[in-house]
């Protein structure tokens, strides 16, 4: 989406307010790298994970996400050197 678009719809403040909301930084770190999209089956599938989730609460109420922890550092400290990763 262009960059214009993005800030009349003050995107980078719905960010910021979104990642208030992360419970760890790993959350954070995904809020800010989300992007603006014109892509109409991207946001359809979008707006059904959002209708799925919203079901999900009405029935069970509030995740229970606390206590997450970002393990990327931990991971990052068990890499083994000169390891062979999988094309994803």
């Amino acid at each position: 989406m262009e960059h214009l678009t993005e800030r009349t719809l003050e995107f980078d403040k719905i960010k910021a307010h979104l990642k208030q909301l992360a419970l760890c930084p790993l959350g954070g770190d995904y809020i800010d790298a989300l992007a603006a999209s014109t892509d109409h089956a991207q946001i359809e599938a979008w707006l059904t994970e959002v209708t799925e989730l919203k079901e999900i609460r009405g029935v069970h109420g509030h995740l229970p996400l606390g206590g997450l922890t970002d393990i990327r550092p931990a991971l990052a400290q068990a890499r083994v050197q000169g390891e062979i990763r999988a094309a994803a």
